[in-house]
């Protein structure tokens, strides 16, 4: 019991209760080796808080790591037991979705957006904003397993599509179209 509090104190981030990067690796490698062996389907959500360290700079980073706290709540009731949700690094966090398809990982997406746009966060009242309340949005990108690709590379497609979610305006979910040859 002991080896097992203390391993699971070496995967966890403090501060959002969610697995943290080193974990997420082993566990990304894991399940794209059982799609590899067995023919199994995976999904990966790659998310950002947009404009994060704007509510940082405004409103310091105590209010900053409440945030980080609530995103990680948000996400472990968003997903099933099986699914894993992961710090990735700053504001940005990856959920794996073993057994997901594109359109079920796109409905699953657009539930953690539409429900982080809900969320209110009371904060320090300034001159911009005398009721001291303050929302922000996520914008989130997809890829799914296809054949021949390696778990970085899987992770780097979410990436791109997180990329261009942002880029194209945030709060929005944006699907890694895999590219057709020929």
């Amino acid at each position: 019991l002991e080896n097992h509090l203390i391993r699971e104190k070496m995967h966890t981030d403090t501060l959002t209760g969610l697995h943290n990067r080193r974990y997420m690796d082993d566990c990304l490698i894991r399940e794209v080796e059982r799609c590899q062996n067995r023919r199994h389907t995976l999904s990966v959500l790659m998310l950002d808080i947009d404009y994060f360290k704007s509510y940082n700079d405004l409103y310091g980073h105590l209010e900053g790591d409440k945030m980080l706290a609530r995103i990680g709540k948000l996400l472990r009731a968003s997903v099933r037991d099986y699914d894993q949700a992961f710090r990735y690094g700053g504001e940005e966090f990856v959920v794996l979705l073993p057994d997901t398809d594109v359109d079920e990982a796109s409905m699953v997406a657009e539930r953690i957006r539409k429900r982080f746009a809900t969320l209110v966060f009371n904060v320090p009242s300034h001159s911009g904003n005398e009721e001291g309340r303050e929302s922000r949005t996520i914008s989130i990108g997809i890829s799914t397993y296809a054949d021949g690709l390696g778990a970085m590379e899987l992770l780097e497609l979410a990436d791109q599509a997180l990329y261009e979610a942002k880029n194209s305006g945030r709060n929005r979910v944006i699907i890694h179209e895999p590219q057709t040859i020929g």
